[in-house]
C-alpha cells in the first residue's frame, strides 16, 4: 500500500481571490494524488494593524498558524510566501522559511536562495502585454503600477516591463512607474502616476486589484478605457472578464499554481526529480486594451479553422478568455467532441433521427454535471446561435430541420437548467441562512455541565458543511501581541471532536497532547483521504486554542471566519462561566465558613446564642405540631474553680460540659452556649426520650468525666427543663425562659438543702 502523505499549505486570507484559488487547486491535486492536505490560512505578516481599521486590529492572531505548522511534523509544507509576506523583504521571507524548515518545504510565489520554489513565469506574460500594446495598439507612453519592489513577483514583473520596452526601442523613464500597495488601497499612487504622466496612453498593473482602481479614476477624468488609456492587469482573476469594459490581463491561474505545488511536492516525496519551477502565464487581450471589438468578440470568427481551433475558441469566447483552470480541459474535450460529431453527422452527411438523438444525449449528459454562472448565459445562447448558423451554412439543406431541432432543444434544455439551478441556488441560500442561524444559536446554548459544552457546541457543525472537526484548547489563554512571540511552553488539551452529526468529549486520560499529535490523532480515520482547515481560536490579544475542520467542499471557505469568531466566543464564554462558577464556589465556601464563625462558639464548638436561635427556628419549622423538651443549664461552682485553680481550669470545665451537652442530646438535638457557663438545648420528646432519660445520660457522663479528668474539683452542672409545643420562634423563646426559671428554682432548692445540712452538722 502506497503511503498517504500529510501535506500542509500556508496561504494568506483564504477568501481573497489568489489564496482562495491556490487552496482550491491544492485540494484538487490532493484528491487526485491521494494525499491528506492541511490548509493554514494565516493572513499577512508584518502588516501595521495599528494603522488599519478596528475590525482588522487583531488579525495578526492568524499569524500564529505558522507556529502550529512548524510543530505539526507533516511530510511537507507549501508556503505561499509571496502573498503571506508580500510587504516583507527577502531577508524576512528567508527568516520565515528558516523557521519552518524543520519540515521539507516548497516556497511559492517568491524565490529565496537555498529553497526550492514555484513561481509564475512573470517575464513572458508581461513581455506579451507590452508587445501587444506597442505593436498592435500603437501605444507610446506605457506606465506601470509596480507594487512594492520588496515583493519578488512585483520585482520580476517590473524588470520584464523594462526589458520589453527596451526590446521595442522605447526608453525607460522613472516617472512612468510608481510603487504602491498591491490592493485597492493604491488610489493615491494611481492618481499621482497619471498626474506625473499627462501623455500616458496605457497602464500595466502588477495585479488585477490595482487595475480595478483605475476604472473610477479614469471615468472621473473623462477618459475612455480602451481608447484614451488602455489597462492591463495581472493574474486574470475571475472578476477581470466581468468588468466594464472587460479587463485585459496576464493569465496566471492561482488554481493551477496550487495544483502544481502539490504535484511537485509529491514528486519530491516519491523521489522523482522535479526541477520545473515555473508556472505558465499568457496575456489575454480584452476590451480594456482595444478600441475595437476583439477578434473573439465576434461569434462568426469562432467557427473557422480546424476542429481543435474551433473548440479552443469556443471555450475562450464563452468564458471571455477567463475559463477556470479546473474546467478548461473538460470543456475543451467536450467542445472538440461535439464539433467533430457535428461535422461528421450534420455537415458531411445526411442526418438521421439517430444523429439527432446522439447529439441531444451528449448535450443532456454535459448539462447534468456542469454548472454555469449567470454572467456567461448570454454568450452561451449567442454561441448556440452561431453554431446553428455555421451548420446551416455548411451542411446539406435537407439537414436544416434537424439543425433547428438541435438548436431549439439546446436552448430549451439550457433555459430549463438555468431556471432549475437558480431555484436550487435560492433554496440552498435559504437553507444555509437557516442552518447558519441554528449554528450561531446552538454554539452559545450552554448546559450546566460546562465541560460537555465544548462538545455540545459542535452539535450544528454539520450545518456548515463540516464533515469532521477536532477542538484543542490551551490550558490557559496565552497572550500574544502583534510582533511578539508566542509562548513556547504552552500545554494543549484535546477536548472534543465531531463527525457528521455525532459529537463527543475526549476521555480525561487522552486530553494532554503534543502539537504533533493534534494533526495525527487517533480519531482521524486512516481509511480515507482528508482535507483539513486549521483555524486559530482567539479573542483580542489572547489565544484560546485551535480548531481543525474537515469541510465537505470549498463552500466552507466563506463561512470560516464566522466559525472562528463564533467558536472563539463560545470557548471564551465557557471559560469565563467556569471561572465564575469556581469563584462563586470559593465565595460560597468562604461565606459558609464566615457564617459558621458567626454562629459557632469559638471555644466549645457548639452554637453561640445567635446560631442556637437560628438553628432552633429551622428545627421548629421542620417539626411543627410536635412536642419539644427544652433545657437550660449552667456550671456548678465556676467562680470557685476560677478563683482557686485559675481561668484555664474554668475554661476546661466549660468545654467538657459542652461535650457533655452534645453527648446527652445527640445529633438529633441542638445545643448552644448562651454565654459564660450557661447552655441551652432542645430535642423532640419521644417515647424513648424524656427529662429523666436525659438526666440519666447526664449523670453517667459526669461521673465518667470526673473519674478520667482526675481534677481536685468536681465538674458538674445544674439543669432546668420545659416541655412544650412550639409553633414559632416566639414560643421557643418562651420555653427557653421557662427552662431558665426552672434551673434557677433547681439551684435555689439545692442551695437551701445544702445550707440546711450544713446547719444541722454544726449543731451536732
Amino acid at each position: 500500500m502506497t503511503k498517504r502523505y500529510n501535506i500542509g499549505i500556508l496561504v494568506a486570507n483564504i477568501i481573497d481571490s489568489f489564496s482562495n484559488r491556490v487552496s482550491k487547486g491544492a485540494i484538487a491535486a490532493a484528491e487526485a494524488l491521494d494525499a491528506n492536505l492541511f490548509i493554514f490560512p494565516m493572513k499577512y505578516l508584518d502588516v501595521d494593524y495599528d494603522n488599519t481599521s478596528l475590525d482588522m486590529k487583531f488579525e495578526y492572531q492568524y499569524n500564529i498558524l505558522m507556529d502550529y505548522a512548524a510543530k505539526a511534523k507533516l511530510d511537507y509544507l507549501i508556503v505561499c510566501t509571496g502573498t503571506i509576506a508580500y510587504i516583507s523583504d527577502d531577508m524576512r521571507k528567508k527568516e520565515v522559511l528558516d523557521y519552518l524548515s524543520v519540515t521539507p518545504l516548497l516556497n511559492v510565489a517568491s524565490k529565496i536562495k537555498g529553497y526550492d520554489y514555484l513561481i509564475y513565469d512573470n517575464a513572458s506574460g508581461i513581455t506579451q502585454a507590452v508587445d501587444y500594446l506597442i505593436n498592435k495598439q500603437n501605444r507610446k507612453h506605457i506606465c506601470m503600477m509596480i507594487g512594492n519592489l520588496i515583493n519578488f513577483e512585483c520585482r520580476e514583473r517590473y524588470e520584464a516591463y523594462k526589458a520589453a520596452l527596451a526590446a521595442n526601442g522605447y526608453e525607460f523613464n522613472d516617472n512612468m512607474v510608481i510603487e504602491s500597495d498591491i490592493s485597492e488601497f493604491c488610489v493615491d499612487e494611481a492618481e499621482l502616476l497619471l498626474d506625473r504622466n499627462p501623455e500616458c496612453d496605457a497602464v500595466i498593473c502588477a495585479n488585477d486589484d490595482m487595475a480595478v482602481v483605475f476604472y473610477d479614476i479614469l471615468r472621473k477624468r473623462n477618459k475612455i478605457i480602451g481608447r484614451d488609456i488602455m489597462l492591463v492587469g495581472f493574474d486574470d482573476s475571475p472578476f477581470a472578464a466581468k468588468l466594464d469594459p472587460p479587463l485585459a490581463s496576464v493569465k496566471a491561474d492561482a488554481f493551477a499554481l496550487g495544483y502544481r505545488s502539490v504535484e511537485k511536492v509529491i514528486n519530491k516525496l516519491n523521489g522523482q526529480n522535479d526541477a520545473d519551477n515555473l508556472c505558465r502565464t499568457e496575456f489575454i487581450p480584452r476590451a480594456s486594451c482595444s478600441s475595437e471589438r476583439l477578434y473573439l468578440n465576434k461569434i462568426e470568427n469562432v467557427f473557422s479553422g480546424n476542429d481543435v481551433s474551433i473548440a479552443e475558441k469556443l471555450v475562450k469566447y464563452v468564458y471571455m478568455s477567463n475559463v477556470p483552470a479546473e474546467k478548461e480541459y473538460s470543456l475543451k474535450c467536450f467542445c472538440l467532441k461535439m464539433i467533430s460529431e457535428l461535422r461528421k453527422r450534420i455537415i458531411d452527411s445526411s442526418a438521421s433521427a439517430d444523429d439527432l438523438k446522439y447529439i441531444t444525449n451528449q448535450i443532456e449528459e454535459f448539462l447534468a454535471y456542469d454548472k454555469y454562472e449567470a454572467g456567461i448565459v448570454p454568450r452561451i445562447i449567442e454561441t448556440a446561435d452561431g453554431c446553428r448558423e455555421w451548420l446551416i451554412k455548411n451542411a446539406p439543406c435537407e439537414n436544416n430541420e434537424i439543425i433547428n431541432k438541435i438548436f431549439k432543444y439546446t436552448i430549451t434544455k439550457f433555459a430549463n437548467r438555468m431556471i432549475s439551478d437558480f431555484n436550487k441556488l435560492e433554496d440552498e441560500h435559504k437553507d444555509h441562512t437557516h442552518l447558519s442561524n441554528l449554528f450561531t444559536r446552538d454554539t452559545l446554548m450552554f448546559n450546566e455541565n460546562m465541560e460537555m459544552n465544548y462538545a455540545q457546541m459542535m452539535n450544528k457543525f454539520f450545518c456548515l458543511n463540516i464533515k469532521s472537526s477536532y477542538l484543542f484548547l490551551l490550558d490557559e489563554p496565552s497572550e500574544y501581541r502583534s510582533n511578539g512571540e508566542f509562548p513556547s511552553n504552552v500545554n494543549w488539551r484535546f477536548m472534543s471532536y465531531q463527525k457528521n452529526m455525532e459529537f463527543n468529549m475526549i476521555p480525561y486520560s487522552e486530553r494532554n497532547v503534543s502539537s504533533e499529535y493534534m494533526f495525527k490523532n487517533k480519531y482521524i480515520s486512516s481509511d480515507e483521504r482528508h482535507t483539513f482547515i486549521v483555524a486559530d481560536l482567539y479573542s483580542r490579544e489572547y489565544q484560546y486554542g485551535m480548531l481543525i475542520c474537515e469541510p465537505y467542499n470549498d463552500k466552507f471557505f466563506a463561512d470560516l471566519e464566522l466559525i472562528i469568531y463564533q467558536v472563539s466566543a463560545a470557548v471564551k464564554l465557557i471559560r469565563l462561566i467556569s471561572e465564575k462558577d469556581k469563584i462563586n464556589e470559593k465565595l460560597h465556601i468562604s461565606n459558609k465558613a464566615l457564617s459558621n464563625l458567626s454562629e459557632t462558639d469559638e471555644m466549645t464548638g457548639v452554637y453561640n446564642r445567635r446560631g442556637f436561635y437560628k438553628a432552633a427556628e429551622s428545627f421548629i419549622e421542620k417539626n411543627k405540631h410536635k412536642r419539644f423538651i427544652v433545657c437550660y443549664a449552667d456550671m456548678d461552682n465556676l467562680k470557685y474553680v476560677n478563683d482557686q485553680y485559675g481561668h484555664s481550669e474554668g475554661d476546661f470545665s466549660i468545654k467538657n460540659l459542652a461535650f457533655c451537652m452534645k453527648s446527652i442530646f445527640g445529633d438529633s438535638g441542638i445545643v448552644g452556649r448562651m454565654g459564660g457557663d450557661e447552655f441551652a438545648a432542645c430535642i423532640l420528646k419521644k417515647e424513648s426520650e424524656s427529662v429523666e432519660s436525659i438526666l440519666d445520660r447526664k449523670h453517667s457522663y459526669i461521673v465518667n468525666l470526673n473519674h478520667n479528668a482526675n481534677k481536685p474539683y468536681t465538674i458538674d452542672m445544674s439543669m432546668g427543663f420545659c416541655e412544650c409545643n412550639c409553633e414559632n420562634l416566639y414560643d421557643f423563646t418562651e420555653a427557653v425562659n421557662k427552662a431558665d426559671g426552672k434551673l434557677y428554682d433547681n439551684k435555689s432548692e439545692r442551695k437551701r438543702k445544702k445550707q440546711a445540712i450544713e446547719a444541722e452538722n454544726s449543731v451536732l
